[in-house]
């Protein structure tokens, strides 16, 4: 069987090394072009764009698809995971069988741009993979397979979507093979009545509030972890928030509190204790709180308060 497959971030590279490796014979690799990213704004190649290469597979990288039917015109099948990209409707029905995405939420929940951080910021206790078979309106195709996984108080976004990816690679095994053998269920009609959805998330939604329970806040800077970070300010000054820790003493929203359970910074309830933190100003780097407060002991003194919105 003639496959292809069309994928852009992390997510996608695990997945296309994984079904590399485990024999899956692709044709051509879809990506999107190479985008300026880091403090140099250098154009950089999509991390599918890595793993193709190295695999010496055949890589594609269109601007857009509009009137692209040719780069899939000669496929039985495409595989996609966050392309990145709308695929037409025409570009849909080209490939014999259609295609198939893997979405990192159990659909219907979480249809959208940001499954993963929106499972964590809304406290969900599980989520999981679905293969699903792509259909014009936004991730409401049949779903072919799906499988669980629980939402520990450590994952982060970053944690998780390796997870996920990881465990997407055997479902879609099971699903090409299916497709090949012409043995493949019917893919279940997902129920509209219980869609969610994860639209795309930016800097307004990082922005610490530091009057939610300290519960909320854990999770926002577990969501943006492996993203820009959650982050709150002081002024000019720029503090992202890695990674932090509940702590279970009251204090006064965005009020820093030194005490013999370290640096805390009080929230609507409980204390946030920030465990690494980055500065918009000095070097820049990822520290431990203690180290940037060595160094800048006026922004972590005990009373001092954080912007607030």
């Amino acid at each position: 069987m003639r496959i292809g497959f069309a994928g852009t971030p992390d997510f996608a590279a695990i997945i296309l090394n994984g079904l590399v490796e485990a024999g899956v014979d692709f044709r051509c690799v879809l990506t999107q072009p190479p985008r300026p990213a880091g403090r140099g704004r250098r154009e950089r190649p999509s991390p599918v764009s890595v793993v193709a290469e190295r695999f010496q597979l055949t890589l594609r990288t269109p601007d857009t698809l509009k009137g692209a039917e040719n780069l899939v015109e000669d496929l039985d099948l495409l595989v996609v995971a966050a392309y990145g990209l709308i695929l037409p409707g025409t570009f849909l029905r080209t490939p014999t069988h259609g295609c198939i995405n893997a979405h990192a939420s159990l659909l219907p929940r979480w249809r959208g741009a940001s499954p993963v951080e929106h499972a964590i910021l809304a406290g969900d206790e599980e989520t999981g993979i679905s293969i699903m078979r792509i259909e014009p309106k936004l991730d409401a195709g049949p779903v072919y397979l799906q499988k669980q996984t629980g939402i520990t108080s450590t994952d982060t976004a970053e944690s998780l979507t390796i997870r996920l990816a990881q465990m997407s690679i055997p479902l879609f095994q099971a699903v090409i093979n299916g497709i090949k053998n012409e043995d493949l269920a019917k893919p279940t009609l997902q129920d509209p009545e219980h869609a969610t959805y994860a639209p795309r998330l930016n800097a307004h939604d990082a922005k610490i509030r530091w009057s939610q329970s300290a519960n909320q806040i854990h999770r926002q800077i577990r969501a943006f972890q492996g993203r820009s970070a959650a982050f709150t300010t002081k002024g000019a000054v720029r503090v992202r928030v890695h990674e932090a820790e509940i702590v279970d003493i009251s204090g006064v929203p965005g009020a820093v509190r030194r005490s013999a359970d370290g640096i805390l910074i009080g929230s609507g309830q409980g204390s946030i204790r920030p465990v690494r933190v980055q500065l918009s100003q000095g070097s820049g780097k990822v520290m431990p709180l203690s180290a940037v407060a060595h160094n800048y002991p006026e922004l972590f003194s005990d009373g001092n308060t954080f912007d607030l919105q």
